[in-house]
């Protein structure tokens, strides 16, 4: 017995560890790098703006950062700690002052945890930065079968990226706005990436789908593009089948 609440204590400890970090993490990541990695890192950014003709610039607020917001969100909820609460003001204040840019769906799905920032934390701010989040994604181009392109320069590949990224927040801002669109578009993403995304003989997914070629897109059975299925699948049926 003693070995087994050794092993518990040191379980305990460790969650709190990680708990301490990602409130560290939400700000600082991507982290500085070295200086000899940071001349690098210019030198790759210079030449991506040559090629493309189009700045690249860090983003702070990018997919890593809201899944870190989640998991601030799920653990104030559990151990209802202050500072996890204070992370996420500082991190969505941050982010509103900064203009809270949506320069794709990675950015968007950051609006999820703010909306259970705003729920215990109203603010003005807040508000219209999640309208302005559901905005974005209901007028952002789509496929011929309604599904959102990750990227708009490529207006017909379809990533499993996305599902994980604005199903949940589409589905828990359409629940507690009883808002019909939100929750009507969540659903055509999945369908159709199943309908469309999926290997018949493995039944397991590809990366994507391009509609327009009508081909398949990367591999079958990617780890992370389960992850981000199964994120979006999830929170659909928690948010939008509650009564059912």
């Amino acid at each position: 017995m003693p070995s087994l609440h050794k092993k518990m204590s040191q379980n305990t400890n460790l969650l709190e560890d990680l708990r301490i970090e990602c409130r560290k993490q939400i700000i600082q990541y991507p982290p500085k790098k070295s200086i000899k990695k940071e001349i690098i890192s210019i030198a790759k950014k210079a030449a991506i703006t040559l090629y493309t003709g189009k700045q690249h610039m860090t983003d702070r607020f990018f997919w890593p950062n809201a899944l870190l917001a989640n998991a601030l969100e799920i653990s104030h909820k559990r151990y209802n700690d202050i500072k996890d609460l204070e992370a996420l003001v500082k991190y969505y204040n941050k982010w509103i002052e900064k203009g809270a840019k949506f320069n794709a769906l990675d950015n968007a799905m950051n609006a999820y945890a703010l909306l259970y920032l705003n729920e215990i934390c109203p603010q003005e701010n807040y508000e219209k930065t999640i309208e302005k989040a559901i905005s974005y994604i209901v007028s952002h181009p789509k496929d011929k079968a309604g599904s959102l392109p990750y990227r708009n320069d490529d207006s017909n590949n379809i990533l499993i990226d996305s599902l994980g990224m604005i199903c949940p927040l589409l589905c828990r801002y359409g629940d507690s706005r009883q808002n019909v669109e939100a929750v009507d578009i969540a659903s055509q993403q999945l369908n159709n990436f199943f309908e469309f995304g999926f290997d018949s003989k493995t039944n397991l997914p590809y990366h994507g789908y391009n509609t327009d070629k009508k081909i398949k897109l990367g591999i079958i059975g990617w780890g992370r593009g389960v992850g981000w299925l199964m994120i979006g699948l999830v929170v659909h049926q928690l948010n939008c089948f509650k009564g059912n």
